[in-house]
Parts: C-alpha cells; sequence; structure tokens
C-alpha cells in the first residue's frame, strides 16, 4: 500500500515541508551512495537560494506597495534595519 501524501492547508505547513525537503537533498548529496553529483546538488541548491532571495523582494515589496508596510517594520521582520530592507529589496 502506498503512503497517501498529506496536502498542506497552511503557509506554515508548506514552508516547514520545503525545510525538510532542503534538509533531506542535503543530506543525500553528503551521502556516500549519492546517485547524483555532489557537485550537480550544490549548484542546484545555490540557484533555489537565487529563486528564493527574489521571491523575498517580491514579497516585501508587495508588503510595502500593497499592503502599506514601512520599510522599518519589512526590516523588523528579518532583523534587519529599516535601510537594510529598503537597500536589499526596495530598489
Amino acid at each position: 500500500m502506498s503512503e497517501q501524501v498529506k496536502t498542506p492547508k497552511t503557509t506554515e505547513e508548506l514552508i516547514s515541508g520545503l525545510r525538510r525537503q532542503i534538509r533531506s537533498v542535503e543530506a543525500r548529496a553528503m551521502a556516500e551512495d549519492i546517485d547524483t553529483d555532489p557537485g550537480l546538488v550544490l549548484a542546484e541548491l545555490l540557484s533555489m537560494a537565487r529563486e528564493m532571495e527574489e521571491a523575498a523582494g517580491r514579497v516585501a515589496r508587495d508588503m510595502h506597495t500593497t499592503r502599506g508596510t514601512s520599510w522599518g517594520d519589512i526590516g523588523f521582520n528579518v532583523g534587519i534595519s529599516k535601510q537594510g530592507a529598503f537597500n536589499r529589496w526596495g530598489r
């Protein structure tokens, strides 16, 4: 009998699942019996990191422009200054 995959119901569940998958890919890349070149896995992880940064920028800009969230509040949410948030995502 095959295991049924649970569909995430909340954003938090979706993010938690992504984190688990990333850790799983990391573990496979470091395993002795990996079926894929670890260099390829590294390159893909870095590519995904760039995509995540781009997505974070889109969310931050949407928070600011559509929802009226200040750059100070956006920065506070991620532990950086108002200027840091603006320099990273506001341009």
